[in-house]
């Protein structure tokens, strides 16, 4: 079993993730208010995505009799004023989500937890994949500098990321 630090760390991570869950949540109701379907499409399956993290590591801290007690979720930002400004809160809220696996990591390798190493290895995969998306995404709004025509074919094809299983949105 990890190590009482490593224990709260581990605790602190799944909060985050659900934390991360409720943000793009949060952002999509806002994009899809503002007219940007597909802008809140893509939050949304994001949504997904963080929260399937959080059962992933739930079910990790099971496995390793990691005592899990959730905390209550602070409220995320409610509205962003455009499509760039929400992606670049997202970058800069990925960013710090990766330094947070990276801290988690070497904890984990500082006990010599492999196991935990290992799930923060596949996390950290995970976090490239995502900023680097959202900074694609931010770069395109950048080249077309907020332009309404362009916004709308970045909407369209934001729309066209595949949706989790069983979405009803």
């Amino acid at each position: 079993m990890p190590s009482k630090e490593l224990t709260d760390k581990l605790v602190k991570k799944i909060s985050n993730e659900i934390y991360s869950s409720h943000f793009y949540l949060q952002m999509s109701l806002d994009l899809e208010e503002k007219g940007y379907a597909g802008f809140s499409h893509w939050c949304m399956c994001q949504w997904y995505d963080e929260l399937s993290k959080a059962i992933k590591l739930m079910s990790y801290c099971h496995r390793r009799s990691v005592p899990v007690k959730l905390s209550a979720v602070p409220a995320p930002e409610v509205t962003w004023a455009c499509p760039r400004t929400a992606m670049e809160a997202a970058f800069k809220h990925e960013r710090a989500e990766t330094k947070g696996v990276e801290e988690l990591m070497t904890q984990a390798r500082m006990e010599g937890d492999y196991a935990t190493e290992d799930i923060c290895r596949w996390y950290l995969s995970c976090q490239i994949d995502e900023e680097d998306e959202i900074r694609k995404i931010h770069n395109k709004i950048v080249l077309l500098n907020d332009d309404k025509n362009g916004l709308m074919f970045v909407d369209k094809e934001l729309k066209e990321r595949e949706a989790p299983p069983h979405h009803h949105y």
